[in-house]
């Protein structure tokens, strides 16, 4: 063949070569490795420019979480590119503790030639309010973030708590499929530690808690002698009512390490409780101080109102992480405390 020939041949064979390289076949293929490389490594942010999410966002505020995974994906395969010369899919596939996963990557050239992801299928949104994945602090204004495939370590802490969970991060055809990773999804996952007893917000939550309770309507259910309520000081006795609390002093003598059912966590306490309540004195005479009646044909009762100090043992509370204080029985609490405020009444 002579040199004319030759040049002849390769310009042919330049010629059937350039539509296969037009459709960057190659570039693809090889733009989806370098996305399915960064999503085992947990390094998603690295390759931002190759990914077009503006679907998966749904116009809310999303954006890629460099999360590092506890389990990454393993076996990666990622096939060859088919399409024409501007948009390509290629297959890819990976395992995820030991179990296969396989999903499609639409690829788009832009202008300047870079192929992209369009809207992958690959990466899941994840509702996260604040929690750490991966190491990574999220953000709670945000609406969520887009992870990779992976297995990955949620945490969370605060005064006197802390939690833990895994979830897993799978590639899903739904567009609108996200996991819901927020901290009430996840209430079980917590634990209680000592520092629950010395929490400033839940000795104030106690504090309220004793002082809104209904001593009045406790009162009326309390007798003397059997035969009258247990009246306290007013312009009659009958029916009034005084219970002011000035200050609560709470000592937490033991808690329930995991929440019940509701996340809420179980507290037993002591209260030392300040305020101006009842006193009582059998027989005498109502003056300025006092105020007395029958409760029997022979039994005269005496009150009025001092303030005192009075300690109730054994009360029971609930409190959650946001710092909520409460009793799970009410009429329980009013009892013990009443019991107390008016012990010996009717026999004094």
């Amino acid at each position: 063949m002579n040199i004319r020939k030759m040049i002849v041949a390769a310009a042919a064979a330049f010629a059937m070569v350039m539509p296969l390289a037009g459709c960057g076949s190659d570039d693809a293929q090889a733009s989806a490795r370098m996305i399915m490389d960064a999503a085992q490594s947990g390094n998603v942010g690295s390759v931002k420019a190759r990914l077009d999410t503006s679907a998966l966002n749904r116009g809310a505020e999303h954006d890629f979480l460099d999360a590092k995974p506890e389990i990454p994906i393993a076996d990666v395969v990622v096939g060859k590119s088919e399409g024409d010369r501007d948009m390509r899919t290629v297959p890819v596939s990976y395992t995820l503790a030991g179990k296969q996963y396989r999903t499609d990557l639409n690829m788009s050239r832009d202008a300047d030639g870079t192929w992209k992801a369009i809207n992958p299928k690959l990466f899941r949104k994840v509702m996260t309010d604040g929690v750490t994945v991966g190491g990574k602090k999220t953000d709670v204004n945000r609406q969520g973030y887009l992870l990779a495939p992976g297995v990955y370590r949620a945490h969370t802490s605060g005064n006197w708590y802390s939690g833990s969970w895994k979830f897993t991060v799978t590639a899903s055809d739904a567009s609108a499929d996200y996991l819901d990773e927020t901290i009430a999804e996840h209430l079980g996952d917590f634990t209680a530690d000592d520092r629950i007893k010395t929490d400033g917000d839940i000795h104030k939550g106690i504090a309220k808690d004793i002082d809104d309770l209904d001593m009045c309507n406790q009162l009326n259910k309390l007798y003397l002698d059997g035969e009258s309520y247990a009246l306290i000081v007013g312009d009659s006795i009958p029916y009034a009512c005084r219970y002011q609390v000035s200050d609560v002093q709470p000592t937490i003598t033991s808690y329930e390490k995991s929440p019940d059912d509701d996340g809420r966590f179980l507290i037993t306490y002591d209260a030392k409780v300040t305020g101006t309540v009842a006193e009582f004195r059998r027989g005498g005479r109502t003056d300025d101080e006092w105020t007395c009646m029958y409760v029997s044909d022979k039994s005269v009762q005496c009150a009025r109102f001092v303030e005192r100090t009075f300690e109730v043992k054994g009360l029971r509370g609930e409190c959650s992480i946001d710092g909520g204080v409460w009793f799970p029985d009410r009429q329980q609490a009013a009892e013990q405390v009443g019991d107390v405020i008016y012990a010996g009444h009717g026999t004094i």
